[in-house]
């Protein structure tokens, strides 16, 4: 998704703020609010919001300072890598990405099919509900089911979009190279130049809190 990943800089003292890790969202207008900014050094987690940015278009998105970041004292809640499912339980796949128009979502795309707002009945803590069976028919006509030139199309996306957690989860580093080495508490070597990421690699760079250092390891 756009600006995942850019850096926050605030524009009255020129200061790096840290970079947007996550969408934030009002999950009961199923509307996007702002981004969620985690400082580097620290790793502690920011909102902010959409009408506190200036400029979002290029390389960078720029503040006016850093007393427009508020601080995160709830828990951070995503929507990429949500299972859909409906009330029979029937699994419509995990999402992928959402569409936007006007800040509004529009569609989500899961690893299964893309489907429409309208559809959707609610957004909870592990999981995306669509309307009840009794809709089903008209649900059908608005969930149509991707070709594999399509899945193609969205798996090229993913070098600029966690694809399945964009608060980086495991599956967005699972398979990249790190371009650096990276250095642990006890100034060991947890990661070696040009090493493929696996979930031990990943878990261990976890454990080292050096999350911060791999995301942009495998950024450069």
């Amino acid at each position: 998704m756009e600006n995942i990943g850019k850096i926050v800089i605030a524009k009255d003292r020129g200061k790096n703020l840290g970079y947007i890790i996550d969408v934030a969202f009002d999950f009961n207008l199923l509307k996007k609010i702002g981004y969620y900014v985690v400082e580097r050094e620290t790793e502690a987690e920011f909102l902010l919001l959409n009408e506190d940015i200036e400029n979002c278009k290029n390389d960078y998105v720029i503040i006016y300072g850093e007393e427009k970041l508020q601080f995160c004292d709830f828990q951070r809640e995503g929507l990429v890598g949500k299972p859909v499912i409906n009330d029979e339980g029937i699994l419509f796949g995990n999402v992928q990405k959402i569409d936007l128009c006007n800040n509004k979502i529009s569609k989500i795309i899961t690893d299964k099919c893309e489907i429409f707002a309208k559809h959707i009945d609610s957004i909870k803590m592990d999981c995306v509900f669509l309307h009840s069976s009794r809709r089903r028919k008209q649900r059908k006509k608005s969930i149509v089911m991707k070709h594999d030139e399509i899945r193609v199309k969205i798996q090229s996306s993913q070098t600029f979009s966690a694809p399945d957690k964009i608060t980086l989860s495991p599956s967005f580093y699972l398979g990249e190279v790190a371009k650096e080495d990276i250095i642990g508490f006890n100034h060991e070597r947890i990661v070696n130049r040009g090493e493929k990421i696996t979930k031990n690699v990943f878990e261990n760079v976890k454990k080292h809190n050096k999350l911060n250092e791999l995301f942009f390891a495998i950024k450069k």
